[in-house]
This record gives structure tokens, C-alpha cells and sequence, in this order.
């Protein structure tokens, strides 16, 4: 993963120099000498990019540490630190605060010799009528005190300057040296030089950094808002051969720079949030490819609607109440208008042809045909998921291919996931990730990090199963939603049909292979599929025929005996037919009852005596059930034309039709 972190910086021309990091600027200190003093809000600026300034002198905390009580960042700071700015008028600095002002302003007076703009900046600071004055435009622009500040002198920004960095580089070196010092010291060894070892990074022989610098952007999946370390060895227990902190994953303070400055930077730009996770990713050699023709197939399985670039998900969150508010099932099912035929074969073949040409391999292939083919054929994927715990990084997958092969994992991932609209109007849209985790459970807060993270890896490989507890989870909101008479969401049941497709017990059934697709998107009238399908297109036509007999009755066949039903149809299936023969068929007209006797014959013709048997149907089995039940629900019988049918047969349509839309 490191040395795909160093490709990712080079890649972006990061800065990894020791002692110099990028940092979000709100306001420029202007210094006009003699004492001429006034402040820019950078803060309305659009974006934080615009606020931040690379290259800024940083120390780390271990440098911190070694230079003792009230040290500080020198240039950029807060402006508690810089202006000596409290959080009201009332509140006087407090001693620890006054000792880090101090600090700051020492610290440029010694460096004036380097840059000596800087004697303006300090002889404002020194003068206590001008810094009030200072403290006052900054209240004036209600600046905070953890806001970040540097100075502009003659209208020069003096930390774009590079006068002073030789000056901040030698001070480094000193307090390293100092560091140093006291740690051999400290260990009785003397003036003896630390012993060189391999970079894990660069393969050469350095003396490793005693700590890594911290990784910004996780504290929304358990990290801490100061950063949390890659490479951390406190603990006695994982400090081996006598190697202390670090040096048990040595790197030189460039590369552990390197590879932190290349992790922050990739969470702040690129990633989004997974549940309790946080998903990084980033693609190369799209250099050539023009922005708004490049593919980002993470961000499309994560919202296929929004097709946004991966700057576009940066900092996205998956908070459960929005979540729970993208993903709500409806309280009623959208209504095809009765004009409307249902989708005939020619409707349903050019809908895939659509969505084949929308697919993420198609934009491949015509961006190899408009020139970019060598650009294409070498363009990578590189997915990190991370958490943290207790200030540590914790990498839960490092994943990396081709572009391509992502590309046709991401239409594998919703070809699997077609459904039919429950309206029986075409296909429902493709899902949002989260919707398909909506889906599989009761609440958000019962999700757990491995299920998500295995649902996940499902989408970015098409050869990976759907998880079981996903099915059973699916399998079991969607039995609620029908016995509450409630909605059924798309994702439930286009999970469902892709657990099918992706088992090879499912397709060794059919004999199919996977580019069959054995289990369509809608209604599957050819009598091919398992019994277990055809029980649940019973089940459906059951609850229709009573509807049409005897209206809303509240707990009907489908309230009583659905959970049962699709467990163990062959004890239950029969005497619900029998019911339906003797008390809801004699009950319609006779157009409308040999209509439904027909179409449950038809269904009915394919099972065989062995698959009426008593036996409980296994998981496969009860999707297959579930699946039969909705597209038999969701399919609509053709409205004819009364103009061209005599009209008892117009009425034995339109009153079938009526049955089947009672639900909606």
C-alpha cells in the first residue's frame, strides 16, 4: 500500500519535505509599516481548496515536545496564537496561552535576518495599540480563535516567500540535533549514532523516524479530530528485537512524510463513507482523458443518479438519518396509467440495449475509438477502506486492477440488480449503495462493519456471491413489507435476484451460464424456473382472485399465510387453491372467474408431484418464492381495445385489471 501512496503523490506533485505541510489560511494579517495594520477574510472564498496554502512550516509533535512548554508553529497559526485572540472581549489570554504568543513573536524576530518583511509583522505584534487594533478587525469579522492566520507585508504573502525556508530548515536541524542528544542521553548510549536500517518505502538504509507524522480525516469513523497514526508502536508487546516506537517500521522522516501527506490528502479529495468505514480511492493514467469523459465507477456504485466525479464525493457522509430518508419505502406504489400496456419483449430489449450503451464499458470503448485507447488500456484502481481505533489507522482492504475490469464489475453490480418496476411500467432505476444496505435491515444502527464491507466487495467483484446474511436480511424485510401490506423496495427484491445469479447452485439448476442470466428482470411465464418460483406466482394470483371477489378484507391469504407459505408451500399452497376454488372464484363473472382459472392453471401446470412435497425450502428456495410472488404481482394483464374486442371480453380485461391494481 505505501509504495501506492508514493505513486499517488508523485502523481499529484504533493510536497513530502520534512517540516512543510499544506494548511487552510482564513485570514491574511496586513502589515503596511509605519503601523499601518488590517485583515482579509479569506473564509468567502467558495471552496477550502482556495483557502489553502502549501509549503507552510510545520513542526511535528514530537518536535513540539522536544522544544518544550509553549512552542509553536512558526508564520502560520492560530490566531489565538498569533493575535493573542480570546473568545470574547471579557476573556483576558490565559498564562498558557500568553507563553504560546510570546513564543510566535520570538520566533519571527529571530528570523527577520532571513526575511526582513518580518520586522513589520513583529513590531506590530510588539506594540500593544496595534495589535488591539488587529484583535478589533478580527471580532469585527467574528473570526474564531482556531482560525489560521499569516501575515502579507507590503502586499507580499511572506509564506509563499521562499527567503525564510533555509532559516526554518536549519532550526529543524537544530532541534533535532537537541532531540537527539537528550534521547542518547536518556538510553546511556552515549554520542552513539542511531543504527541504520532499510526503508520499508524507498529500500534504502536511513535512520528511521522515531514517530510518523498523523493522518487527518477520520474522525468520523472513530478517529480523533487531531489525526491518527499509520505506523504506531507504544505498547511494549509490539516493539520487537530491542527496536523502539517506529523503528519497528522504519522509514526516513521524507518517506513517512510522504506517505502521510499522500493518505490525508487522498481522504480530504477523494473518498466517502461506507457505514463505519471510509472508502479512498483514486484512479491513474486518465492524465490525457478529458474531465468530463472520465469514468468514476466507485462514485457511480455509490449513486449511479448523480454520476459524479470523485471530487465531487469528497467528505461525503452516510449519517443513518439521512440514509434512512434516501432509502424509505413509499407509502404507495406509483400507479401505471390504465392507458398503458405493459412492456412487451421488443419495449424490454431495448431497454437493455439502452442501458448497455450507458454502461461504464461502453464509455470505455468509445473513448478507446476517440483516441485514448493506450490511456485507457493502462489506467488503474486503487480502493482503500480505513477505520480508526483509539488514534490508529485501521485498513480493513487494499484493493487495485484495471479501470476496465472496474468498469465491468460496476455493470455486472447493477445488471444483477435489474428489477422490474413494481408498476410493471419498464425497470426500476438502478440503486444507490446505501439503498441496497436500506434494504437488508430493520435500522441503519443494526448494520455491522463486516456485513457492509462483504456487500461492498460484492460490487466491486462480479464473481463474488451476495453474502447469506444479506439475503436472509433482504428475504426478511421484504416478507414484512408484504404481510404489513406495505411497499416491497426495489433494492430488497434486486438484491434478491442478484444473490440468484451470482450462485452456481442457482445456475447449475437452470444450466445457464452467467451471460444467460437465467432469472429475468420481470415475469418469467415459461414455467422453466424452480417450483419454488412458480408457488410464489400462485401465492400472488391467490390473493388477486380474492381481492377481485371480495374486495379489501385486511387480513387476507397474504396477512395469514405468506410466512408460511414461503417456507413450506406444499402444506399450505393446496388448501389455499381449494379455498379459492369453492369460495372466491364462485364469486365473480363468469368471463372474470374462467380468466383466473386460466391463468392459475397455467402456472400451476409446470410443478411436478415430486415438487409438492412437504419439505421446508432452503434459502435459494425462498428467494426464488419471493422473487416469483413480486414479479407475478408486479406484471399487469394487456388492456385491449374495446373497439376492436367485443366487450365482454373488454370487461373481463378491465375487471382483471382492476384486481391486479387493487394494491395500488
Amino acid at each position: 500500500m505505501l509504495h501506492l501512496l508514493a505513486e499517488y503523490a508523485a502523481d499529484r506533485d504533493l510536497t513530502a519535505k520534512p517540516g512543510y505541510a499544506p494548511v487552510d489560511v482564513a485570514f491574511f494579517i496586513d502589515v503596511a509599516p509605519p503601523g499601518h495594520v488590517s485583515v482579509e477574510d479569506r473564509r468567502t472564498k467558495k471552496s477550502k481548496k482556495e483557502l489553502r496554502i502549501r509549503g507552510c512550516p510545520r513542526l511535528s509533535l514530537g518536535e513540539l515536545k522536544a522544544i518544550g512548554s509553549g512552542a509553536r508553529h512558526f508564520l502560520v497559526d492560530s490566531l489565538d496564537v498569533v493575535a493573542n485572540l480570546t473568545k470574547n472581549e471579557q476573556t483576558a489570554p490565559t498564562e498558557k496561552q500568553q507563553a504560546k504568543h510570546d513564543y510566535f513573536v520570538a520566533q519571527l524576530a529571530e528570523a527577520t535576518g532571513a526575511e526582513p518583511l518580518l520586522e513589520a509583522a513583529v513590531a506590530a505584534l510588539r506594540d500593544e495599540t496595534t495589535l488591539g487594533n488587529i484583535v478589533a478587525a478580527l471580532r469585527e469579522n467574528k473570526a474564531k480563535p482556531t482560525d489560521k492566520a499569516t501575515f502579507r507585508v507590503d502586499g507580499k504573502v511572506i509564506v509563499r516567500r521562499p527567503t525564510w525556508q533555509g532559516w526554518w530548515d536549519e532550526f529543524r536541524e537544530a532541534v533535532a540535533a537537541s532531540k537527539a542528544k537528550k534521547q542518547a542521553k536518556k538510553s546511556k548510549r552515549g554520542a552513539k549514532s542511531a543504527p541504520k536500517m532499510r526503508c520499508l518505502l524507498t529500500g534504502e538504509l536511513i535512520e528511521p523516524a522515531a514517530t510518523h507524522p498523523k493522518v487527518a480525516g477520520l474522525a468520523d469513523v472513530g478517529g480523533q479530530s487531531s489525526g491518527d497514526v499509520l505506523a504506531s508502536f507504544k505498547q511494549g508487546a509490539f516493539q520487537h528485537y530491542g527496536l523502539a516506537q517506529s523503528a519497528n517500521a522504519a522509514m526516513s522522516e521524507e518517506a513517512a512524510k510522504l506517505y502521510s501527506a499522500a493518505l490525508t490528502h487522498a481522504i480530504r479529495e477523494q473518498s466517502l463513507r461506507l457505514g463505519e468505514s471510509k472508502v479512498v480511492y483514486w484512479y491513474t493514467g486518465l492524465d490525457d482523458v478529458p474531465a468530463g469523459e472520465r469514468l468514476n465507477p466507485i462514485g457511480a456504485i455509490h449513486s449511479p443518479t448523480a454520476e459524479e466525479t470523485a471530487e465531487e464525493t469528497a467528505g461525503q457522509t452516510a449519517g443513518q438519518t439521512a440514509l434512512a430518508t434516501a432509502v424509505r419505502p413509499a407509502k404507495r406504489t406509483r400507479r401505471r396509467p390504465k392507458d398503458l400496456p405493459p412492456p412487451d419483449p421488443e419495449t424490454r430489449r431495448r431497454e437493455r440495449r439502452e442501458r448497455s450503451e450507458r454502461s461504464a464499458v461502453a464509455k470505455l470503448d468509445r473513448l478507446r475509438s476517440g483516441g485514448h485507447g493506450p490511456a485507457i488500456d493502462a489506467s488503474r484502481y486503487v480502493v482503500l477502506l480505513l477505520t480508526a481505533n483509539s488514534g490508529r489507522i485501521v485498513i480493513r482492504q487494499v484493493r487495485e486492477g484495471t479501470l476496465a475490469s472496474l468498469a465491468a464489475a460496476q455493470d455486472a453490480w447493477f445488471d444483477d440488480l435489474a428489477i422490474g418496476d413494481r408498476s410493471g411500467d419498464g425497470l426500476a432505476p438502478p440503486p444507490k449503495f446505501a439503498a441496497v444496505l436500506g434494504a437488508i435491515v430493520r435500522d441503519f444502527g443494526d448494520l455491522t462493519a463486516p456485513l457492509e464491507e462483504a456487500v461492498w466487495l460484492a460490487a466491486l467483484d462480479p464473481k463474488r456471491p451476495i453474502p447469506a446474511p444479506a439475503v436472509v436480511g433482504a428475504l426478511n424485510r421484504f416478507r414484512v413489507s408484504v404481510i404489513e401490506d406495505q411497499t416491497p423496495l426495489h433494492a430488497q427484491v434486486g438484491l434478491l435476484r442478484a444473490s440468484l445469479l451470482r450462485s452456481d447452485d442457482y445456475r447449475s439448476r437452470m444450466s445457464a451460464t452467467p451471460q444467460d442470466l437465467p432469472m429475468p428482470e420481470t415475469l418469467d411465464a415459461s414455467g422453466d424456473q424452480p417450483a419454488a418460483y412458480q408457488y410464489g406466482r400462485v401465492l400472488a394470483l391467490l390473493a388477486d382472485i380474492q381481492r377481485a371477489a371480495l374486495g379489501n378484507v385486511g387480513a387476507g391469504v397474504i396477512q395469514r399465510y405468506f410466512s408460511a407459505a414461503s417456507a413450506t408451500p406444499a402444506l399450505v399452497i393446496g388448501r389455499l387453491v381449494r379455498l379459492a376454488q369453492t369460495g372466491h372464484l364462485p364469486k365473480l363473472d363468469p368471463g372474470l372467474r374462467n380468466w383466473f382459472e386460466d391463468r392459475l392453471a397455467a402456472v400451476w401446470a409446470p410443478l411436478s408431484v415430486e415438487s409438492v412435497r412437504a419439505t421446508p425450502l432452503t434459502l435459494q428456495d425462498q428467494t426464488l418464492f419471493a422473487l416469483g410472488y413480486y414479479h407475478q404481482r408486479a406484471e399487469r394483464p394487456p388492456r385491449k381495445d374495446s373497439s376492436s374486442d367485443s366487450s365482454a371480453d373488454s370487461d373481463e380485461v378491465a375487471a382483471a385489471a382492476k384486481a391486479a391494481d387493487a394494491d395500488d
